[in-house]
């Protein structure tokens, strides 16, 4: 299963993501459309975030973990962070999309979590 994990500050602003794992829907990893789904979304909201804002960010992409923290958060400004949440907030509903077409009561294979974090 493939775990979205959203961080987010006390005010609810989104600040970096983590997506591990892997949702193991085809009998192939390399056909896999679901992990293929998240990858893509997950690519993107870095690009996003790269290119649309100038926020000091890191970034990672592993098979089986993608994930995008800012790393000077507490001194970038109010205009910037509001577009890292904006283009985070279109990560976790595409995510949470396919998480409620594809999860079934006898499998799941896509989990978007949104979780509070300091840093």
């Amino acid at each position: 299963m493939i775990e979205l994990i959203i961080a987010q500050d006390r005010e609810g602003g989104r600040h970096g993501f983590v997506a591990k794992g892997h949702a193991n829907y085809a009998c192939r990893e390399e056909d896999d459309i679901i992990c293929a789904a998240v990858t893509a979304l997950a690519a993107q909201a870095i690009g996003a975030v790269q290119d649309l804002t100038d926020v000091a960010m890191t970034y990672w992409t592993e098979p089986g973990d993608i994930g995008l923290r800012l790393t000077e958060r507490k001194t970038e400004s109010a205009a910037e962070l509001e577009k890292v949440d904006l283009l985070l907030a279109a990560l976790e509903i595409g995510c949470r999309q396919i998480e409620l077409s594809y999860n079934t009561d006898a499998a799941k294979y896509v989990e978007v979590r949104v979780e509070e974090s300091a840093t």
